[in-house]
């Protein structure tokens, strides 16, 4: 099964961040149209991108999304193109936080691991 979020990321950082939403918009809506057509997707990438574009939606529109939970190589990097968003004042800097209590549980996860991990070498 191949995968579509390394493409998407090389995507996204070609792109200035003025066309980001139009692309997540045709990105969301390609996905959107494998699943109606059972094409095989990877799941977990397709629900990490779909939480994504949610997300961009939602923080336009300064309301709070569901919560989700991505992989943490996904959220490092959507973090990043959060603060692009935001530094090209595309979205508000109210974002951030909202990011931040969207993607929370995997924050949290993520640092438990962290954490865990660290431990073990101090034993």
């Amino acid at each position: 099964m191949a995968d579509i979020f390394t493409p998407l990321c090389r995507m996204l950082e070609t792109i200035p961040p003025q066309g980001i939403l139009v692309f997540l918009d045709r990105q969301k809506k390609m996905i959107e149209d494998d699943l109606a057509a059972k094409r095989t997707v990877p799941l977990n990438d397709v629900r990490s991108i779909l939480s994504f574009c949610e997300f961009v939606n939602a923080a336009r529109a300064n309301v709070l999304p569901s919560p989700a939970v991505v992989a943490y190589s996904h959220l490092i990097f959507y973090r990043k193109t959060v603060a692009r968003l935001i530094e090209a004042n595309i979205l508000p800097e109210s974002a951030a936080a909202q990011f931040d209590a969207t993607f929370s549980t995997a924050l949290s996860r993520s640092t438990a691991v962290q954490y865990d991990r660290s431990m073990a070498y101090h034993y």
